[in-house]
């Protein structure tokens, strides 16, 4: 993948790979270890939540 200087791109990448490796934690974290499972998932759907805030073209234009 090429590096992409728009600012929009890269937080959508960021978010993306953020994602991923949250994923990736939980599918490793024991349900039992409530806190850390429950503490992750927030976590999971806060990065979630900023993906889908986020605003990949202008809207307004269409």
């Amino acid at each position: 993948m090429t590096k992409n200087n728009c600012p929009v791109i890269q937080k959508f990448d960021e978010l993306v790979k953020k994602s991923n490796e949250l994923k990736k934690e939980l599918d490793i974290t024991p349900f039992e270890d409530k806190q850390k499972f429950m503490s992750l998932l927030k976590k999971l759907m806060t990065v979630h939540k900023n993906l889908d805030q986020l605003t990949l073209y202008d809207q307004t234009k269409y």
